[in-house]
């Protein structure tokens, strides 16, 4: 399967640091993101990765955020207020903040022995597992 079928520009990263050699299967999708088989580059110490790449915003289907973001903190006040009105940069903030903070939770809870996938690395829209 070619990159270009995931949307190269969402795990461009993965190929140029070295931690993907090839995107193999979807292995499955949801309404927030699709999941995929990749092979791992020789010497990361795993054969395979899983590849979890969120679609864009106009094609989620993801409702009541607010549920999710209760208590975090957004940055300053101007960031407050672009998120909470929804603008461009606010949604980009918001989906950036969602997703760094899903993999600092996984992190977390691998670290602590609990039964989820090893984050290894996350890009603008994807993260590797």
């Amino acid at each position: 399967m070619s990159a270009e079928l995931v949307g190269y520009d969402e795990i461009r990263m993965f190929f140029e640091d070295g931690w993907i050699d090839e995107v193999l299967f979807p292995v499955k999708s949801g309404k927030e993101a699709t999941v995929y088989c990749c092979r791992a580059c020789k010497g990361r110490g795993d054969a395979y990765f899983a590849l979890k790449a969120y679609r864009p915003r106009q094609h989620r289907n993801f409702r009541n955020a607010a549920i999710y973001q209760e208590g975090r903190v957004l940055g300053d006040a101007r960031t407050t207020r672009a998120v909470t009105s929804k603008s461009r940069f606010g949604r980009a903030v918001e989906f950036g903040g969602w997703l760094h903070h899903e993999f600092a939770v996984l992190r977390i809870l691998h670290t602590a022995g609990a039964a989820v996938p090893r984050p290894v690395a996350v890009s603008g829209s994807a993260m590797l597992l």
